[in-house]
C-alpha cells in the first residue's frame, strides 16, 4: 500500500510561499521610525494564515537608517 502524500506537499508548499509574501511585504515597504507600519497588518494577516492559533512571532528589523528592533 502506497500512501500519497502530495496533498500535504502542496500544504507544506502554500505555507512556505505565503509565509515568503509576508516577509516580502515588511521588507519591501519600511516604515519610518516612529512612525506606524502600514505593511505590518497585511503582513501578520499572511502569518496568521500559516501558524497555528497560539503561535507567537518574534521580529527582528535591520536597517541602515536607525538601530536593530
Amino acid at each position: 500500500m502506497t500512501i500519497s502524500r502530495s496533498d500535504d506537499r502542496v500544504a507544506i508548499s502554500e505555507m512556505i510561499y505565503t509565509y515568503a509574501e509576508a516577509v516580502d511585504i515588511l521588507g519591501c515597504h519600511p516604515a519610518r521610525p516612529g512612525k506606524d507600519d502600514p505593511a505590518l497588518l497585511q503582513a501578520a494577516a499572511l502569518f496568521q494564515r500559516c501558524m497555528t492559533h497560539d503561535a507567537a512571532v518574534q521580529l527582528y528589523f535591520e536597517g541602515s537608517a536607525a538601530e536593530p528592533t
